[in-house]
């Protein structure tokens, strides 16, 4: 995970794109782990409720009703 200028810890959604249309599996998973180090990772299913909270180092991971991965953002 990258350090921002203030100190705090840095979303890894760009290193994270090599993701998007890669099949919701352990590969996947463990892939995301990998790239996210420390940060927090949120999948997100189709249709699913997803809380509003901010929290700028979390990694979250959109999943099409194909199981896979559609999008990566942070917050």
């Amino acid at each position: 995970m990258e350090m921002m200028a203030a100190g705090l810890l840095q979303c890894p959604a760009d290193r994270a794109a090599s993701l998007v249309g890669m099949a919701y599996d352990a590969k996947t998973r463990n892939m995301a782990k990998s790239i996210a180090g420390d940060a927090p990772i949120r999948w997100i299913m189709p249709d699913s409720a997803v809380t509003q909270d901010w929290s700028p180092e979390r990694l979250n991971i959109n999943l099409s009703r194909d199981n896979k991965v559609i999008r990566v953002w942070c917050g």
